[in-house]
């Protein structure tokens, strides 16, 4: 699955609600672009935030409480997971800080069998462009495809 901005959202409480039903098709690879798992700039994200030593926030929003067992329900050891963010000068992307999306990586610790971040730095990174630039295309595509 790859998602974009709420698609992140789409995808994670997916596997909240039915990521251990082995009944459905079996996720392998995911692919998160400009998350919010952690709050959106101006809206409900904590203003003072930090990760700690094992990437857990320093601060979270409800949404990210709710979240906090969703590494529980996906296959352990399955799903390879690929999470690109942007930084456009200000940690940033201009929507979503970068705290905010890396912050996946505590949700899913132990739990994937691969996590790995790619940063997208400078106008390319800005929160709409992620879904329209090569920066992304290709890593996304290697991720995928092996290509």
């Amino acid at each position: 699955m790859v998602g974009h901005s709420y698609g992140n959202i789409a995808i994670v409480y997916y596997m909240l609600q039915h990521g251990s039903d082995t009944s459905l098709p079996k996720l392998v690879k995911q692919v998160d672009i400009a998350g919010h798992f952690n709050g959106i700039i101006g809206m409900d994200e904590p203003e003072e935030n930090s990760l700690d030593g094992e990437g857990k926030p320093t601060s979270m929003t409800g949404s990210y409480e709710e979240l906090l067992s969703l590494g529980d329900n996906y296959p352990q050891g399955q799903v390879e997971v690929l999470n690109i963010y942007g930084n456009t000068g200000k940690e940033s992307d201009e929507r979503v800080t970068n705290l905010s999306s890396q912050s996946l990586a505590y949700l899913l610790k132990g739990h994937v069998k691969s996590y790995q971040e790619k940063k997208i730095t400078g106008l390319n990174g800005q929160h709409s462009k992620l879904h329209e630039t090569t920066l992304v295309d290709k890593p996304l595509n290697a991720f995928l495809w092996g290509k």
